[in-house]
């Protein structure tokens, strides 16, 4: 009860500070969405038809909710260059619910941002964009798998004080290798193992299949790909929760928990 109040307390304090600053969210709703129009637009060499890009308006999404995860770990490099960072280890709530619960606080103002900007989007493209209630569980797997990716960022953080340049590697890499945009089918057999490997790649596909192919849940299941979403995202929570704990205790033991 104690771990859930803290995480509900930190997404009611992240929700107050995005509505304090909604003037910056109204520049990342404009500029999300011009990000996407532009995209597409340029894949359809400039044609006036994209009704199309639904499939890949899906990946967007997905892409987007994991660069706000990857900027709740880098979250932890602002704290300790900001000198607040100890703050956090002075609570008697362990750090590791504390970031969980700031993750789930960027999550909440992400999901009311992007569900304005994929409404807006699919008005201005006239995209075809049909909602499955098949897929909330597959998203929220996905999402699982995602915040413990984030948990290893954070670690990294916390030991090796500025991730920026790994958290943009990371973000760049789910953009072109997870099928974001496209399907993964046309990349080198090699790289295609790698791109199955990320926390991402699994959920769009079937999220696919199942929004625009009318797969159902008993469909992936029989064909193998719902077990391997939920190993998929059972691994990198699970790996994600012991890669935080490592990086923390080695900071304290190297004596970097309170530097920059």
């Amino acid at each position: 009860m104690n771990a859930a109040l803290a995480i509900f307390n930190e997404v009611k304090k992240g929700l107050y500070i995005n509505w304090y600053y909604r003037f910056n969210l109204v520049n990342e709703f404009i500029a999300l969405s011009i990000d996407f129009i532009g995209m597409i637009y340029l894949m359809n060499y400039n044609q006036s038809n994209v009704e199309g890009y639904g499939e890949s308006l899906l990946g967007y999404i997905i892409w987007v909710y994991a660069s706000y995860i990857l900027e709740a770990s880098y979250q932890l490099t602002l704290e300790g260059r900001s000198g607040t960072l100890e703050h956090m280890y002075m609570s008697p709530m362990p750090p590791v619910i504390i970031f969980i619960g700031n993750t789930c606080s960027i999550l909440a103002s992400c999901t009311i941002l992007i569900t304005i900007m994929s409404i807006f989007i699919v008005f201005i493209g006239n995209i075809a964009f049909p909602f499955a209630w098949a897929g909330i569980p597959i998203f929220f797997l996905t999402l699982l798998g995602l915040i413990g990716f984030g948990l290893s960022i954070a670690g990294a953080a916390l030991l090796y004080k500025n991730v920026y340049g790994l958290v943009y590697l990371i973000s760049t890499a789910l953009f072109y290798l997870d099928g974001s945009m496209a399907p993964i089918d046309n990349l080198p057999a090699g790289i295609q193992l790698i791109a199955k490997s990320l926390p991402t790649t699994q959920g769009i596909a079937i999220l696919r299949n199942i929004i625009f192919h009318q797969k159902t849940i008993a469909d992936i299941w029989s064909d193998g790909s719902l077990v391997a979403v939920c190993l998929n995202s059972a691994f990198y929570l699970i790996s994600g929760l012991i890669i935080f704990r490592y990086c923390e205790v080695q900071a304290k033991i190297q004596g970097k928990l309170g530097l920059y």
